[in-house]
Parts: structure tokens; sequence; C-alpha cells
């Protein structure tokens, strides 16, 4: 797939931003889909300036106190509206990861689309495309999500301001995508970034990065190791259909040593059937690229289809 290890070569944190702002054509076409920096003025509806230009021409023939006092509740109302459309649109995306965390992916990634589509303007725009490419990566479109967690990266909105913390989380899940596509070296390049980001008492987030990471370089003890040193801390920090694959790997990365026969293996299995809300395809998008993965799911009926290769 050369087009693929192009896209995720260019995109290395390690790259320059210049060399990233060349590579526009290796994100999403969709405009709603690459979020770009905003001012504060593009948070207040358009008709402010026009408002404001009325009063002071009002004030021209009128008393002062009267000028005072419609620039104010002109500005007033103009803010207020803003705030509550940031407000609805932060409301909305919480109900469409609560709907993500409970498996219904597709019915969340069409509310981020609409939400990325329609807000583009508020502050939370990059958060929305960002959760966007989340589902994606969910439903098994790795390149498509890679392709706007990049134009996320591109945009810098998570490098400051309310959304800072976010920048560690996205280089965890590009991390993942990349891992997931088999690309290690560069998912090794996203975990370094991340590490060096993320505040200590969060490093339990870093579990999928590194036991998809493990795995994939066939270090499949590791990934026992890892997950079970961290699990209790991860269910604190890590969203439920994350926490679902972790078992995969784990048992995976059993079967893989020969501990099928172990009381662990068997509960691991077990814990990973689908449950209520959740898809009997959820864990395909783990096999999309990686063949032993997909015969595991087969073999051990986490599936109920043959995986298809990743599209963009």
């Amino acid at each position: 797939m050369p087009q693929s290890t192009e896209l995720i070569r260019i995109a290395t944190p390690q790259d320059s931003l210049e060399t990233r702002l060349k590579r526009t054509d290796l994100m999403p076409a969709e405009d709603h889909l690459r979020p770009r920096r905003h001012s504060l003025w593009e948070t207040v509806p358009l008709f402010v300036g026009t408002s404001l230009l009325t009063v002071v021409f009002l004030g021209m023939f009128a008393p002062s106190f009267f000028v005072v006092m419609a620039l104010f509740t002109v500005v007033f109302a103009a803010f207020w509206t803003a705030r509550r459309r940031q407000v609805w649109a932060v409301d909305a995306n919480m109900q469409a990861i609560k709907l993500l965390n409970a498996g219904h992916v597709q019915e969340a990634g069409e509310k981020f689309e609409e939400l990325a589509r329609t807000e583009q303007r508020t502050w939370g725009h990059a958060v929305f495309v960002f959760n966007r490419g989340v589902a994606h990566m969910l439903e098994g479109r790795l390149q498509r999500a890679f392709s706007i967690f990049n134009a996320v990266y591109y945009s810098r909105a998570f490098r400051w301001g309310a959304h800072r913390g976010y920048e560690p989380l996205l280089l965890i899940e590009m991390g993942s995508c990349a891992a997931l596509m088999g690309w290690t070296k560069e998912a090794n390049d996203y975990l370094t970034k991340s590490k060096k980001l993320l505040p200590h008492d969060e490093f339990p987030r870093l579990v999928i990065l590194e036991a998809l990471l493990a795995a994939r370089r066939g270090n499949f003890r590791e990934v026992v190791t890892k997950i079970r040193d961290n699990w209790t801390l991860a269910e604190d920090v890590v969203r439920p259909p994350t926490l679902r694959s972790l078992r995969v790997l784990m048992a995976f990365s059993m079967e893989r040593l020969g501990m099928t026969q172990t009381a662990d293996f068997e509960l691991l299995v077990e814990a990973a059937r689908p449950e209520p809300g959740f898809g009997p395809n959820e864990y395909d998008y783990l096999g999309v690229e990686w063949p032993e993965m997909r015969d595991f799911l087969v073999r051990y009926s986490l599936t109920s289809r043959t995986v298809s290769p990743s599209t963009s």
C-alpha cells in the first residue's frame, strides 16, 4: 500500500509543520472534516458587526446613555446566542459519545458527522471531527480515520486553549491506526510523542497503543503483562469499546503463547462475547489489516463475518 505508507510517513510527528502543510492532499476532501484555526470574532454571529455600526450611527443623534445601553444589549445578545449554540453542540457531542461507548458506532458516527458539518465555526469543531475519526476507526475504515486524525493534527487545534489536553489522545489514536495497519515504526513515533505530552497519572491511556504495538511486533508476552498491570487503572480512563478490545488483544496474545488451556484465557474469550447494544462485529476493525487477528476472531466466534480489507 504505497499511498498509505506515504501518508503515515508524511504525517509523522517528527516531520516539520511545513512538510505537513504541503500534504493537504492526504487529508479528507470534505471541508467540514478539515478543522482550521478560529478567531474569537468567528464565534460571534455576523450580525454583530452590522449592529455595532448601526449603534455608532445612532449615537450621532441620540444621548450617550441610550447608545451605551443599545451597545450593551446587542453585544450581550450576540454572545448569549453564540454561547447557547456552543452548549447545545457540546451536549450533542456528549450524547454521541454515549452512543459510541454503548456500541452504536454507526449512529454515533453519523451524529459526529452532522456536528462537524454544521458547527464549523464553533470552538468544539476539531473535537467533533476527531470523534468522527474515532468512529471511522471502530468501523474498520482505518485509512479514512487516519486521514481525519491527520487533518486535526494539521490544524494544531489541540495545541492550546481548552482542547490542549486532546493532543496526546489524538496521537494515541493515530498510533493505534498505524499499528493496526502494520506500520510499527510510525506507531512507535506516535507513542513516543504522546508519552511526552500525557500527564504521568494518565499513562494508562497508552495501554491500547502499547499493546497493539507489542502484538504487531510479535512480543505477545509483553502484551499480556502490559494489559494485566494496567487493567485496573485503565478502567477509569479508557472508553468501554477499547477495554473490550484489550480483552481480545490479551486473549489473542495468550493463544500465540500457547496458553489456551488456562482458565484466564477462557474467561477472557467469554467476557469478550457480544453484549446487548454491541454488534456481532465490533472487533472487526482489529483484523481489517491483520490476517492473524482476523483468523483469531473467526476461530473463537468473535465476529460473524470475514473482514474485508480497509477502505479509505
